[in-house]
């Protein structure tokens, strides 16, 4: 992005190009959440080893089931294995394996194979753990959504990860703390970095100044933090109650910030709402238009052209990887003679000119179907 700027011409950029370039946010509480993992990597480590002994053949899946209903549990959930590099699949790995504590306990005596389960410390702690990143998990998968605008939604929920990692650091336990203090040190060299146009879109939506107004205490002023509520939004909800005012006409800006706030709702279409306030604030609608554009996660764009996924399927992902590149090697032989086979009745430079991309065959030949 550094050289692409270089190539642009600063005039012509917005703030002079300062407002470029701006992180996946997804990406960054992804790095904040990995640099925190750390510190209970060993209550992590032995969970996994158990989930994937149990799902490591069909006979121990059985096994594994077959404990379960001895034991009434009334989950349904599937253990499910995680990619090391991706919290949140580890998130979903520990979820999954928390509810059957038990039956991993009751297994430790009928399974001469299983010789290690996890510690009621690593439970403790994987348990802690996951009440503190669901909340995390929760804003990744709201920033990746495509269907709504996300541009407006990062301040609050970046503002509610910082408060939860405030909290976190006064945890009567010392792996949480650590854990806390590690994703704070990540959260603020990112924090640092936010550009304004985010600060903007929050502007633009329905709660105007007044988020700002009630978080910014919360977060920077001695005991802001201490009002007790669990749900911030719901803090706020008592804050506009309590401090809304309407004054005389300026400007269309001010006007519009000097307003009253709707109140919040899940339903609520921020994108409907500047469209039928047009004739009101004009002005503010364009800028709110190419504003609220901007997404806050590139990772739906990159997952659309990545084909990871169709190399590790879910019923290969154990495989050896000296077998996973055979079968992509494989898939590259079979799909060359192919293309060999083709040039027997077309040329090999006519072929190449005439046939479209997404003629000349997958990128990946599913050996699994």
């Amino acid at each position: 992005m550094d050289q692409m700027k270089e190539k642009l011409r600063n005039a012509s950029l917005l703030m002079k190009g300062e407002l470029v370039h701006m992180k996946c946010s997804a990406h960054i509480l992804n790095l904040i959440v990995q640099q925190g993992l750390g510190a209970i990597q060993g209550a992590i480590e032995t969970i996994r080893e158990s989930v994937v002994f149990w799902t490591g053949t069909p006979k121990r899946v059985e096994k594994f089931e077959e404990a379960k209903k001895g034991l009434s549990c009334a989950s349904n959930k599937k253990l499910v294995l995680d990619c090391k590099t991706r919290w949140n699949s580890t998130y979903l790995m520990l979820t999954s394996a928390i509810v059957y504590k038990d039956v991993f306990s009751r297994l430790i005596h009928t399974e001469k194979n299983y010789k290690k389960e996890p510690s009621e410390r690593d439970w403790l702690l994987a348990k802690v753990m996951c009440e503190k990143l669901k909340l995390f998990y929760h804003v990744t998968e709201m920033f990746s959504g495509t269907k709504y605008p996300t541009t407006n939604l990062f301040f609050s929920k970046i503002c509610d990860i910082w408060l939860l990692l405030k909290e976190c650091l006064k945890s009567s336990y010392d792996e949480i703390r650590i854990m806390a203090s590690n994703m704070m040190e990540k959260f603020e060299q990112y924090w640092t970095s936010i550009h304004g146009i985010l600060a903007i879109a929050t502007v633009m939506d329905r709660l105007k100044m007044k988020l700002i107004e009630y978080y910014f205490p919360k977060i920077y002023v001695v005991g802001g933090d201490s009002d007790g509520c669990v749900d911030h939004l719901a803090g706020y909800d008592l804050f506009v109650s309590s401090t809304s005012k309407v004054d005389t006409f300026k400007s269309e800006l001010e006007f519009y910030l000097e307003e009253a706030v709707l109140p919040r709702s899940e339903e609520f279409d921020i994108l409907a709402w500047w469209k039928t306030n047009g004739l009101k604030y004009p002005t503010l609608q364009q800028v709110a238009r190419d504003v609220l554009a901007i997404p806050v996660s590139t990772v739906v764009s990159e997952s659309a052209f990545s084909t990871s996924g169709r190399h590790v399927t879910p019923c290969r992902n154990r495989l050896h990887p000296s077998m996973l590149e055979a079968l992509v090697c494989t898939q590259d032989w079979l799909w060359d003679e192919k293309l060999d086979a083709s040039q027997n009745e077309i040329s090999h430079s006519t072929f190449f000119d005439d046939v479209e991309d997404d003629e000349a065959g997958p990128s990946f030949v599913d050996f699994d179907s």
